[in-house]
């Protein structure tokens, strides 16, 4: 995000987390998936790359696709293939050890801790928004900063330029005042020890096509109720359907599966 791509083509991209995991599977976990498995991946694949761009991709006036930069995009397809590779690595560790959960969600909870804190800075040095620098002096929000602000573009100055009006602060925690912000923390906090067991119990594959449902429920649930959007797109309808479908071959390929071997 700090090099300006936008959240569709991020979630979009971002899908190609699931054939790399089911590619490396082969080597690290020593599992391979037959045709039928492979054909419902990719349709959900398809299906969940699809769904993103229907919903929120944007074009400017000259049709050319807004917040996409070539490196930003190189970057999320590293970090999906990179997330994919660890999760699998994750994966082996946590079904070789006769360790509880727990102990072992802490153990990598830490290391997790310590790599965040050597990225940090490296994080400073190539974003171009102030809100992603954590030395640089920035508004608090923009609700008390307008986004057409001299104080957000740094290539003025930022808070430092005379055109800048606003209260600043700086810092890691800056702007830390929200509710919403410390409960998106404790969502994504419960979220990481869900993921954890699932894949202990399961498998990373099977992750990742529950995680695909957190599409839908955004979509039917979430956008509805909190930002009244409508549902009247039958495109998007039916392609939000092909999740559950793909998923439950998926499902039936693997319990073949299970019959032959």
């Amino acid at each position: 995000f700090a090099q300006g791509i936008n959240s569709a083509l991020y979630v979009v991209i971002g899908k190609f987390y699931t054939p790399v995991a089911a590619i490396a599977a082969r080597w690290i976990m020593g599992k391979f998936y037959m045709w039928l498995e492979w054909f419902a991946l990719l349709i959900l694949t398809l299906a969940s790359v699809v769904f993103g761009y229907l919903q929120k991709f944007q074009t400017d006036s000259s049709g050319v696709a807004s917040g996409a930069p070539l490196p930003a995009m190189l970057l999320v397809l590293g970090s999906a293939a990179t997330s994919a590779l660890a999760s699998l690595v994750t994966e082996k560790i946590l079904k070789g050890e006769q360790v509880p959960f727990h102990m072992q969600k802490v153990r990598l909870d830490v290391g997790s801790i310590m790599s965040s804190l050597v990225l940090l800075p490296a994080l400073g040095f190539i974003a171009t928004r102030p809100q992603d620098i954590p030395w640089a002096e920035r508004p608090q929000d923009e609700s008390s900063c307008p986004r057409r602000s001299e104080c957000w573009d740094l290539g003025t100055g930022g808070c430092a330029s005379p055109e800048c009006h606003c209260d600043c602060t700086s810092g890691i925690f800056a702007g830390w005042d929200s509710s919403v912000l410390l409960l998106a923390v404790f969502i994504n906090t419960m979220q990481g020890w869900l993921v954890g067991s699932v894949t202990k119990q399961f498998s990373v594959i099977h992750r990742a096509i529950a995680d695909s449902f957190s599409l839908l429920a955004i979509y039917f649930i979430g956008d509805p109720i909190f930002n009244h959007t409508s549902l009247s797109n039958v495109g998007l309808n039916l392609v939000a359907f092909i999740v559950p479908v793909s998923t439950a071959t998926f499902s039936a390929a693997t319990s073949e599966m299970q019959k032959v071997f």
